[in-house]
């Protein structure tokens, strides 16, 4: 079973390591995981276990518009959408409201 977690960076904070928590037990408990964040690659605040996968996209930007904020969305997506269909994943986790 392959599971995807994506959340916006590993930078620091309570998701963050709840991130590292889950993908740490799952990989420990035999599964796949990979840890997926938008943000640009920045120093991780939670090193993740060895055997969790870390992929970062760089896809975040300040949106300077409505047009250009729906672009860089439709971006994000499409990112997403080829990690998701390229790893087979057999579950997609969003942590926080930003990439649930």
């Amino acid at each position: 079973m392959k599971l995807i977690i994506v959340i916006s960076s590993m930078a620091g904070g309570g998701a963050e390591r709840v991130t590292a928590w889950l993908s740490e037990r799952w990989a420990a408990a035999g599964r796949d995981v990979i840890v997926v964040t938008l943000a640009d690659k920045v120093e991780q605040a939670y090193q993740l276990a060895p055997g969790v996968r870390l992929l970062q996209l760089g896809i975040t930007a300040e949106s300077k518009g409505f047009w250009h904020a729906l672009q860089a969305n439709l971006k994000r997506l499409r990112a997403l959408r080829s990690v998701i269909r390229r790893e087979r994943a057999s579950f997609v986790i969003g942590m926080m409201n930003t990439t649930a």
